[in-house]
Order: C-alpha cells, then structure tokens, then sequence
C-alpha cells in the first residue's frame, strides 16, 4: 500500500498542542513542587556534586549507575558555553528531561524509518507523537529521573540495530559498532536495559539468521493465524535448530549478533566484580523472584494504550478468517488461569517502598488489592489483557494480501516475551515506570492501522479515494489516542500530585478508657474480645507500645499532641476542680488537621482541654455507656463524610471500661440501652493479672471490668460496621488504643508496665503487607500524631523546628509550639520481625500529676530489657487516686496483712512499703523482673547501666525542655539564666540540708 501523507497543517497543529501541553505541564510541576520530588531527592543532589566537580561522591541510596548524570554534565555544560552564567539547580536539571522528551521523539522517528516491518504507513498520525504523548513517557519528562534517558538509549540502540539487518556489507560493521556503543551507554543508565539491547536484540538476530540460515525450515507462523500450541511448536522449533547449527551458522550467529553478545560478556563481568546488580545500598534491592510483575504489565498496557487495540479488537471480534484463534480452547484457558492464580496466590509481593509514600500509583492499587478476593477476581482480566495486547501485534491475513515475512510473527512475541519476564520478575518493587521501556517496545512495533482495518474498495472508487479513506480511519483512531494519553496525563498529575493538598485519607481514631492490655489479641484468654482481636488480625498489633503517662486527660493529651506532659502543659486531669489544661500555644490533631481541610469530629469522652486549643468541629459529648448511641452518632458523621467532599478525623472516646462513682463498679448496674445481651463474668472465671494479688475483693471487680470491657468490644464492631456500611473504610486508616493501664493500684496513675504498657492496633487500608503484623518495635504515643499527619500528607514539623535547638536548655517563647520529637509509625506497620529495628529500641515517659493533690513527678526510660524511673519528689508517699483508693479491691489489699503472723501487705509481688515510699531512682532488668520489684539502682554489677540510662534521661529532659530536670532541688530550667550569668550549681539530685555549700 502506497504511503498517504498527513495533512501538513495538521500535523504542525498535533505537534503544537503537544509542546503547549508539555511546557504547561513543566511550569505546572515547578510550581507545585519546586523542590526535589520522591527519588529526585536522590538523583538531583548527586548530579549537582558532579556539577561542582565532586566526582567521587556517591549516594549509597542511589542503585543505578550514574550515566544520567553524565549526560545532564554534557547538556549543562553545552548550555554554559552560550551562557557563562548558566548555574545547575533542580529546575535545570529538570530542563534535562524536557530535553530528553524531545529527543525520544526524534529517536523514534528514525527507528521508524530504520525499521523495514509493519510501522511504516502514511495513514497514521506521525507514531512518535502518539507514543510520546503517552501518560508514562509524558510524566517523567517534568521530572529528574533515569527513565527516559534510559528509554532513548535504548531507542538509539534499537534503531542502530534495524539500520545494521538493513545494511550493506560495507556499512553493516559501523551500525553494530554503533549497537555496541549505545548499548553500552543504555547500561550506564540502568542495569535492567541489559535485557532490552543485548537479550531482546540479540534474539531477534539469532531468530532473523536462523530463519536465514534454514529458508523454510523455522515454524514461525503469522501471529494473527497462531494458536498457543502453535507458540510451543515454534519455540520448540528454534531451540532445535539453534542447537543443530554446524559451524558456518554458528560462526554466522556469532558475526551478527556480536554487539549483543559482547554487551552481556561485560555486564556478567560488572555483576561478578560488583557484587551483585546494583550499585550502593543493595539491601533494598534484592533480586526477587515477581512472577506477579507479568501478570500486572498487561492491564498496565491496556490501560495506557486502549485506543491502539480498538482496531485489533474489532477486527478480532468480526474476522471469520480469526475464528480459530479468536478465543483460545476451553481446557488451555482453565488451565493459564489455574497458573495464573497459583501465582497470585504464592508471589504476590508488597514492597514496603510501595507503601511508604501515596504519591505512588501502586499506592492505590494494592489499597484496592489487599482485598484477597480482589486478586483472584483479577486473574481472568490478567490473562484477557495479555491475549489481546500478543494478539494486537499480527497483521490480520487479508483476502488477497500476500504475507510479508518481514512482519512479526510468532517468534517474535516470544523473544518479547522473555525479554519481559527478565526485566520485569527480578523486582520486588511494582512501579509504573518500571513497565515503560516493555511497554515502548510494544507500542513502536504496533502494525498500522490502516493494516489492521483494511478499507474495502467499493465500485467505482478510485485507489487515491480508498488511500484518502484510509488515511482518515488512521487519523482518527490515533486522535483518540491522543486525546486519551492527554486526558490521562491530567489523571497523572491529580493522582501524583494529590499528597501536596494533603486533602485524601481520613483517620478513624478509637480510644478507650483505663484498658490496659486485657484483651484476646495481646493473650487474656479468660475475656472475649471478638472485634478488637479482629482489628488486630487485619491490621497491625504494636507487641510494645507505651503511653507517656497512666492518667486519662494526662494520656490523652500526648496522643493529640505529640508531646509528653511536661511539654503540653496537661500536667493532670482537666475536669473539675483539677483544671489542668494544655497551652494555648501548643499544636493539636484536631487543630492541625482542621487548618488542612479535614472534617474533624469527637463522640464521647473528651478530657481535654481548652476547646479553643482542641477545636474539633463535630463535639458530641458524653460520658454515656451506651455503645449503640455511640454507634448511631458514629454513622451519622461517616454519612455526612461521605457526602462531602473533604477527608476525616473522628475520634470516639468510649468511656468504658473506667471506673463508675461506685465502690467496684463499672456501670454494668445500668440496664443495657439495647436489646442486645451483654456479656457477663463470674469471680471464678476471670485470670487474676501478676500485678494484683489473687483475692476475693479483686475478683469481684475483675468479673465486673471484664463485663465492660465486652460491652467496649461491642461498641468497636458497631462503629466499624458503621464505617464499612459508609463505604469509607478502604480509605481511612483506623487506629485503637487506651489511655493507660487498668483501674487497679500497681496500674493505673502509676509508670510501672502495669500502667504504660497498652494496646496499640493500627489498620491501614493501603497496606497489604501490614496485615496481621506483631510488630516488636519499642513505639510511643507521641508517635501517634506524627502518623496521622503523615497519613494526611503534613509535614510533622512543629512550628518552631526551624529555630529550636536541642541538647541544651534553652527557653521558648509563649507562641511556639513544642518540638515534637515522635515519628511516623506507618513506614514501620509491616514488621513482623521479634528484633526491633535501629531507633526504635528506647521510649520515654513523663507523670506529674493526676488528681490536683497527687503530685509524684517522675520520669521514666523503658528499653527492651531495662526499665529506669526518676522519682524527682521521693521523699513524698507515693498518693492513690480517689477512686482506686475507694475500690472494693484496695480495701481487700490493704487488709490482706497484720493479723497473727504479722505478714506484709503485698500488691502482687511488691511489697505495699515499697509502692509506697520509691527510691529517687529505681532500675529493673524486665529479663528476670518483668514486675518491676528488686531494684537494682545500688547494685554494683549495674552502675554502667544506671549511669547510661541516666545520661539518656537527662539528654531527653534537655530536648523536652522538662521543667522537673532537677539539681540541688532547684528546677535546672528556671536557673538556667542565672547559670549563664556565672552561678554554681552542686551536681545532685537533691538539697542536702547538712551540706548545703558547693561540693
């Protein structure tokens, strides 16, 4: 068929709009982020140090050899030459991929011209448009990254070889120089092109001397007449004659595959010398058997590109002459899909990169795949996808139309098709980009259009009429493919970009009263905990997780806040008489949040204050036990949610299972609001904890506390059907945990396991690898609103980070808010390992106050092996809350002792003397004394390690700016203008009386 030209203002009005929609889309991205965007943090600085002549400088996080680098130092350097000024910064480095767009364009123009096969038509729009306009190709040239110098490399290198099968004897030598040298630079830009300009054209040009070495010999039949079986008969049948060849083929393979088989000698040679594929840090980047990846690739193709397979499909649909492999036989379908999902089943990789960051695309796709019926609901559209994208190759066999052996064919495919599985199944990591060079390879070798739809010449029509016909088929299923790949570049940026609004993920944040770690999932058999236990099963149970203070307002305000007590200014409890209230300056979740666009709600309990610091926008307050109100007033906020169009933060404080105004009661005399019955213990069949002493009194009011906490168990499974009744639940990241420990003495106000040691269950609903996770991580609960500010897409920075300072004491003004010092847990969720990983090895607390007349400020230090308290007013008895005081159980405590024997009152293993009256510095080794009762702070064994976590203590308590660092008794942050000034300060703890003077 005769070439039929494009209408010349046509095509210049094509190429206008596409350079328009690229200039736009590079001044869009600058302005959005105008610093270094997820692996741009990596590749820009690196290139700068090249820039500035630092060549030995290397980023160990950098895998990939430094050849993009290379290339952005000649273009810069060309640049500077016209412009002396010129300097390098991210938005010229940027500029590099701008200018690597247009040059993949004009790359593929010449493979176009180079190739002999099928592309080669008039009636298409220019394809190297079409294909650089393509969302994957089209993104990354805004931003500094390797993929399309990477793709242009192996463009070049794809053009040198059809060029080199084409030519001449006399110029063929210069062309397969020219394969080897730009495949070596291919190699430079990233290791996995090794596939593509030494496997890939390597086979194609064993395939092409094989065929021309036995003319007629090689089943290769035409890809629009093959059935699967006939994929196995051609593969058989090439490996056959590969390895029969005498000495002449084989010498003739050698001389014309050479440039590829010398590209892979010397990568073998690197991978030897190297240690492995990549360069730096290989920990992250392990070859990984992905056989998934192949089954992702092919809705990925037709996603990106199914405008180009309409021809293919609907003459696949209406062909006669395709019936045979229109659809493949019943037994060979069942059979992929049986392969297909042992696949799912068995390799189904989640890198934790995928989901550290929801600017990934594959961030959203497995939040929809962590679904296990979603993956095998996906398998039959996994095998649809990759027969239609094989099938969309072959040239339908036209009445009349001879075959032309230069087309591709069978073997063909399955040289593509290796070449794919090697590139693709040694990632752990799923990335789009990573499908880019398999798919650009698909795409250029896509048959015409005008091949695919022949135009039937009808009676009395002209040819020039029927190449006119023709050319306005091609023009105008090619400008839906455009106009797809515009559109879709805009879903690009939306998807991409959305983390800078901040305005996504909602938050659904439980919290309970006085719980302690009485529940199924952390191994309290004698209750039942259905719902939280199934929390913890699809989500993530934090095995240590610690709160900063055992008192409710106190507790709460470090999760809101992110800031210990002594930080917040919620020294105690806020209601009442107590009215300890935080700072007004001091940032908060509902506060933060708010200011980002989050609808921000509460439902129960509070026990904060003021309200202007904790300005939720939703408050329905209620100190009701009754979980179904709970519930209704929970469903209510989802439905308002999910018809608006604005992300959420609920909070539902339960006030179970704290305390009523009873003597050993926990409300449970109230008659259920429901119809539902609750359920109820017997004194026999509760589990006494190793902190309380098994009596009569303790388990009446176990038996009572466990009935609560079931009726807290209840209200969690209501709430959570009422978030996936709203349809929110795949979006919204939920989190449940207590305040502090349970409403016993030896728990509860106190800063000994008992009383900080709690529940922390995390689901997010992105993340498929942390699902049933017993993370073993050391975690607080200032970490908590860094994870919600880092689920939201907000920095964790408090407003006040870029000035403060740390280490030393220094004073902050009334308007800044407290550094906070916690991290986000979500890039930890996934850990499954009992080893703690490198920095979350040591947490910290901080108690003052509970009720107004308990003041016993201390400190505490928890490692996984050691617990160190500082008792800064030791000399005071320790105080007992009114309500632990008044409970059934203390009072069968403290008169467990005296009588005839004079026996000691003992709460648990501890004696009631040293509950009592503490140490100014306390030190147990949990390894042996997992309670906390032999204190080891005289002990001479264990000085090293009571002087090392007492540097540590005091390091924190400068960071903090803790107005309880103590010395001579005189409050270290008060003096600390006076210390400057020249006064002297005795190194202790405390004021002696019989040596007041300077020691």
């Amino acid at each position: 068929m005769a070439d039929a030209k494009l209408p010349w203002p046509l095509l210049m009005a094509v190429r206008g709009a596409i350079f328009v929609a690229h200039a736009k889309w590079r001044e869009l991205i600058s302005v959005i982020v105008p610093d270094p965007y997820l692996d741009e943090v990596f590749h820009i600085p690196q290139a700068l140090a090249y820039w500035h002549g630092r060549w030995s400088h290397w980023d160990p996080k950098i895998t990939t050899p430094p050849g993009l680098y290379y290339y952005s130092w000649a273009i810069s350097q060309a640049r500077k030459l016209v412009d002396p000024a010129f300097e390098l910064n991210t938005n010229e480095l940027r500029l590099v991929s701008f200018i690597t767009f247009y040059l993949l364009a004009v790359a593929l123009y010449f493979w176009k011209r180079s190739s002999k096969h099928q592309v080669r038509d008039g009636s298409d729009l220019p394809r190297e448009l079409v294909i650089v306009s393509s969302p994957l190709i089209f993104f990354f040239s805004g931003l500094y990254y390797t993929d399309l110098f990477s793709a242009l490399t192996v463009v070049i290198t794809y053009s040198f070889w059809s060029a080199s099968v084409e030519a001449a004897e006399d110029t063929k030598g210069g062309f397969q120089t020219l394969h080897f040298m730009f495949g070596g630079l291919s190699l430079l830009a990233r290791q996995t092109n090794i596939f593509w300009v030494s496997v890939f054209l390597g086979g194609l040009q064993v395939l092409r001397t094989l065929k021309k070495s036995y003319q007629g010999q090689i089943y290769d039949p035409e890809i629009s007449n093959a059935s699967l079986e006939d994929y196995a008969k051609s593969a058989r049948s090439l490996v056959q004659r590969l390895f029969n060849s005498n000495e002449n083929v084989l010498f003739q393979l050698f001389s014309d595959a050479w440039p590829s088989i010398s590209l892979l000698t010397t990568f073998i040679g690197f991978v030897i010398g190297n240690g492995g594929v990549v360069l730096g840090d290989k920990s992250n980047h392990v070859a990984t058997l992905h056989l998934s990846q192949m089954l992702y690739f092919w809705p990925a193709v037709v996603f990106f590109s199914w405008p180009a397979l309409l021809p293919s499909l609907f003459t696949l649909l209406t062909s006669k002459e395709q019936a045979r492999t229109r659809f493949p036989r019943t037994i060979i379908v069942l059979g992929l899909l049986a392969i297909f999902a042992f696949v799912v089943y068995f390799n189904t990789i989640v890198h934790p990169f995928i989901l550290a960051d929801n600017r990934h695309y594959t961030f959203y796709v497995f939040r929809i795949l962590r679904q296990t019926w979603i993956r095998y609901a996906a398998v039959p559209i996994y095998l649809i996808c990759g027969w239609l994208c094989i099938h969309a190759l072959g040239k339908p066999a036209h009445q009349g139309k001879a075959p032309n052996e230069e087309d591709i064919r069978v073997g063909w495919v399955i040289v593509f098709l290796i070449s794919t599985t090697l590139s693709l199944v040694t990632a752990p990591l799923v990335e789009p980009r990573y499908f880019l060079i398999p798919w650009l390879i698909w795409r250029m070798n896509l048959p015409a259009i005008s091949d695919v739809i022949p135009q039937q010449q009808e009676e009395g029509e002209t040819s020039d009429n029927k190449k006119e016909k023709a050319t306005s088929t091609g023009i105008m299923l090619h400008s839906s493919e455009l106009d797809f790949n515009l559109f879709d570049e805009v879903l690009g940026e939306c998807i991409y970009m959305w983390k800078d609004e901040a305005l996504e993920w909602s938050a659904d944040f439980k919290l309970c009263n006085d719980l302690g770690k009485m529940v199924g999932s952390y191994g309290e058999t004698a209750i039942q905990t259905p719902h939280i236990d199934a929390l913890a099963a699809n989500g993530t149970l934090f095995e240590k997780a610690f709160a900063s203070t055992a008192s409710c307002s106190g507790s709460r305000s470090v999760i809101y806040t992110g800031l210990h007590t002594h930080q917040n200014g919620q020294y105690g409890l806020a209601h009442a008489k107590h009215h300890f209230m935080t700072f007004d300056n001091v940032e908060t979740a509902p506060g933060l949040l708010r200011s980002i666009g989050y609808l921000t709600g509460i439902i129960g309990k509070i026990h904060v204050g003021p309200d202007a610091v904790y300005p939720w926008e939703v408050r329905k307050e209620s100190a009701s036990r009754d979980v179904d109100w709970v519930a209704s007033k929970a469903a209510q906020f989802f439905q308002t949610a999910a018809q608006g169009d604005r992300p959420f933060f609920l909070t539902i404080g339960f006030t179970d299972p704290h305390r009523d105004s009873t003597r050993g009661g926990f409300a449970n005399q109230d008659p259920p609001a429901s119809n539902e019955i609750e359920k109820l213990y017997t004194p026999d069949e509760v589990r006494v904890p190793d902190f309380l002493p098994d009596l009569p009194e303790v388990r009446v009011e176990l038996a009572e506390y466990y009935r609560s906490i079931s009726r807290l168990d209840r209200g969690i499974g209501l709430v959570l059907d009422a978030l996936s009744k709203s349809g929110l639940d795949s979006s919204t990241l939920v989190v449940f945990v207590s305040d502090n420990g349970a409403p016993f003495v030896n728990s509860k106000t106190t800063l000994y396991d008992a009383g900080v040691w709690l529940p922390l269950i995390i689901r997010n609903p992105s993340s498929s690898e942390a699902f049933g996770v017993r993370n073993h991580n050391l975690v607080s609960f200032v970490d908590i609103l860094p994870t919600f500010l880092d689920w939201a897409g907000y920095s964790n920075k408090s407003t006040n980070a870029s000035t403060a300072t740390a280490v030393t004491i220094t004073e902050t003004t009334e308007t800044e808010s407290p550094i906070r010092l916690g991290r986000s847990l979500l890039p930890i969720l996934h850990h499954r390992h009992h080893q703690a990983l490198p920095g979350w090895t040591q947490v910290y607390g901080s108690h003052t106050f509970h009720e107004v007349s308990n003041y016993y400020p201390t400190r505490f230090i928890r490692t996984a092996r050691y617990k160190y308290h500082r008792n800064v007013a030791w000399k005071l008895d320790f105080p007992f809350s009114v309500d632990l005081y008044a409970s059934l159980s203390w009072e069968g405590i403290r008169n467990s002792g005296g009588g005839e024997n004079g026996t000691a009152v003992l709460i648990g293993p501890r004696p009631l003397r040293q509950y009592v009256r503490r140490a100014p510095e306390e030190l147990y080794d949990l390894s042996i004394d997992p309670l906390e009762v032999k204190n080891l702070a005289q002990s001479p064994d264990h000085q090293e390690i009571l002087l090392g976590l007492r540097r540590d203590m005091e390091k924190w308590q400068n960071e903090t700016l803790d107005p309880w660092l103590f010395r001579d008794g005189i409050a270290l942050l008060e003096m600390q203008p006076h210390i400057n000034a020249g006064l002297k300060i005795p190194d202790r703890f405390d004021f002696d009386v019989d040596s007041p003077g300077n020691r």
